[in-house]
């Protein structure tokens, strides 16, 4: 019966440290809410001619490269402002709702689980 009890604590404990670690990168990476930074910056640099689109897929970047969003754009068979549009645009329709579902969730899991807990 310890073992049992010792288990179901050490799955508890790793359960809330699994939940802290995706609310962690949830919360790094919907920061912005006007999309992802890289890709908002990159369509900025495109309207303002700081990119020369070379053709389908391909461009140079000026001084000050975006790193990934660059490599994406450049392997991508499509205009690069689209794709910058295309890529940034969904986090801030996206983030609000689904940041709400998760919030009023782990409401009700804890409402529901307090008094199990309480009688632990």
């Amino acid at each position: 019966m310890t073992d049992v009890l010792a288990l179901a604590d050490w799955t508890w404990a790793v359960g809330v440290l699994a939940l802290a670690a995706s609310g962690l990168v949830y919360a790094l990476l919907a920061r912005r809410p006007a999309g992802t930074p890289a890709m908002a910056q990159l369509a900025q640099r495109i309207r303002s001619g700081g990119v020369r689109v070379l053709g389908r897929g391909s461009f140079v970047l000026g001084a000050g490269a975006l790193g990934a969003a660059a490599l994406i754009v450049l392997l991508a068979d499509a205009h690069p402002l689209a794709l910058a549009e295309t890529l940034g645009d969904p986090w801030k329709d996206s983030c609000a709702p689904t940041m709400s579902s998760l919030i009023k969730l782990m409401s009700v899991l804890a409402l529901v689980l307090a008094p199990w807990l309480a009688a632990l």
